[in-house]
């Protein structure tokens, strides 16, 4: 079966065009956004941009947080404080363990200093 989308490489000059016409429309629609009131026309804007420009009108943004803290590592006091919901009350403070005093291989755990 053969495909309806025309190679990009083969008619360089359409695609070209098709993108020039995609960021006019987004530019287009972004304006008429700033310039809508509430209501049924601000919607619409809204989801012609969500619908021509995906990447960067979506409702939902992924952040990924990168920690190093699991269960295993918390303290007894530390978990009742989350579980009863203090847990903003209690501040961890790490710190790499003093020179010469761990294993030499480069695992030592960090040190805790719980502050209540």
């Amino acid at each position: 079966m053969r495909s309806v989308v025309p190679d990009p490489g083969v008619h360089r000059e359409f695609s070209d065009a098709v993108s020039r016409a995609r960021m006019t429309r987004v530019a287009a629609l972004e304006v008429k956004l700033l310039r809508s009131r509430k209501g049924a026309e601000t919607t619409a804007s809204i989801f012609a941009l969500r619908n021509a420009d995906p990447s960067e009108w979506r409702d939902v943004r992924s952040v990924q947080h990168d920690h190093n803290v699991t269960i295993a590592t918390l303290t007894d006091e530390q978990l009742f404080a989350i579980a009863s919901g203090r847990a903003s009350e209690i501040q961890v403070i790490e710190h790499e363990p003093a020179p010469g005093l761990g294993t030499g291989l480069g695992t030592e755990p960090k040190e805790r200093l719980i502050l209540q």
